[in-house]
């Protein structure tokens, strides 16, 4: 089953602004995992023949892959001014 709403959450625009405000690490850490799930689903989707999506779903965990290293990237850089804020 897929939700369509999250609990919490009043939109999907409100939701984009709570994980906007994430740490750049937890945002990171956000879309490795998210990668996982959505590879789990494209696994899930070629055991039942849907081969497209599942090509298509693979696409997307590795582009949420390179979100997570570009994520990261720049949690290096903020995190010396973090450490500054938390002083």
């Amino acid at each position: 089953m897929h939700d369509t709403e999250i609990k919490g959450f009043k939109d999907v625009t409100e939701l984009a602004e709570a994980i906007g405000d994430l740490r750049y690490d937890v945002l990171a850490k956000l879309f490795q995992e998210l990668s996982k799930k959505v590879l789990k689903d494209a696994l899930l989707d070629e055991g039942r023949g849907r081969i497209v999506l599942s090509r298509k779903l693979s696409y997307l965990a590795e582009d949420l892959n390179l979100m997570t290293y570009k994520v990261g990237k720049i949690w290096v850089l903020c995190k010396p001014f973090m450490e500054e804020e938390d002083a």
